[in-house]
């Protein structure tokens, strides 16, 4: 069994808070679960979640709507990085 090494989060009134990595690593499992006879069932259970909410990451992902986060987050810590002198040489 493999699992997923993205931790999940909380919110300030301690609802559960999912990451884009932990959504991307948990689709990848999503996907090969197909394979295996109840593997998905047991995957909801595992990760206590329901066939909504990965429907709606499923319906994300497919819009390119994943990509376009990463992407944006990228482009944020990419130009707030400072370059020391050593590295600019």
């Amino acid at each position: 069994m493999v699992s997923i090494s993205v931790e999940v989060g909380r919110t300030p009134s301690g609802q559960r808070s999912y990451p884009l990595g932990f959504k991307v690593e948990f689709l990848q499992l999503w996907d090969a679960a197909m394979l295996e006879r109840g593997g998905r069932a047991r995957l909801l259970r595992e990760y206590g979640l329901s066939r909504a909410t990965v429907r709606g990451w499923l319906h994300s992902r497919d819009r390119g709507d994943f990509e376009a986060s990463m992407v944006s987050a990228a482009l944020k810590s990419k130009g707030s990085r400072r370059v020391d002198a050593q590295e600019r040489a």
